[in-house]
């Protein structure tokens, strides 16, 4: 099953996600639901190397720091869910070439966060 690591990343409260790997980070991964995993690291920049992602779930989790520009390497993104997170800071503007974003959650919710500060 070469290039097949979803299942890998499908255990709640894990500790390992793809872009923490030491190795290659799934290249061909298309799907990936982290939420509700008590996650309390900040987005690593590595998340940019998944290009073919079309749906993250981020959400319900402790994740810190801002978002960062790397994710606008991720153009295939259909679906993205940071809802629920201690995300900070402003919305890269690399995030606009997500052209492909039809469900969104939580970017106005760290928009807003960031007017009120």
């Amino acid at each position: 099953m070469s290039g097949f690591c979803s299942a890998e990343y499908s255990v709640q409260t894990t500790s390992t996600v793809p872009f923490q790997r030491k190795s290659e980070p799934c290249p061909n991964l298309t799907y990936l639901d982290l939420h509700m995993n008590q996650l309390s690291l900040e987005i690593p920049t590595e998340i940019g190397k998944l290009t073919r992602l079309k749906f993250l779930d981020l959400s319900q989790n402790l994740l810190l720091g801002g978002l960062p520009t790397e994710m606008g390497l991720l153009t295939q993104l259909s679906y993205l869910n940071l809802q629920s997170n201690q995300i900070s800071g402003t919305i890269p503007s690399e995030l606009a070439t997500l052209t492909r974003l039809t469900v969104l959650g939580s970017l106005k919710e760290l928009a807003n966060r960031a007017n009120t500060h």
